[in-house]
């Protein structure tokens, strides 16, 4: 694969605003699946490959950003964003250095990507009662 070869289109349901929340409900997933195959193009938006994307939600991530992490390996395709002339944003996956065949996709989902996971939002029913939070896990 050359450098700056297009892989593909991040695939996935794009939500707006308290997206978290209507993402949960609309798709009846934990919060746990739709973080974990999620792109935040801009602040207040993401898409969402839970349940709707493609093979490119699933390129590794090269670091988690942890202390504890040793020989990450290297990165070798980025994420390009693109927003059309409708507001929609679009996301693409690039090589950003050739890539011999056989050798393994790594990207880099950003620190922030990290940190949510990490310190997971809960998602509430609209109604709640009694402090019991929604989800798969309880």
């Amino acid at each position: 694969m050359s450098q700056w070869e297009l892989l593909g289109h991040y695939a996935g349901k794009q939500y707006r605003d308290n997206s978290y929340q209507q993402g949960a409900r609309v798709m009846g997933a934990a919060l746990a699946n739709i973080d974990r195959y999620s792109f935040a193009p801009a602040h207040g938006v993401f898409i969402s490959a839970y349940r709707e994307g493609n093979i490119t939600s699933l390129i590794n991530a090269f670091s988690t950003y942890s202390d504890k992490e040793k020989n990450s390996p290297e990165q070798n395709v980025s994420f390009l964003r693109h927003r059309n002339q409708q507001g929609q944003w679009m996301v693409f996956i690039i090589a950003i250095k050739p890539i011999p065949a056989n050798e393994s996709l790594w990207i880099d989902y950003g620190e922030q990507y990290w940190q949510a996971a990490r310190a997971p939002i809960e998602i509430f029913d609209d109604n709640f009662e009694a402090g019991i939070p929604v989800g798969d896990d309880f």
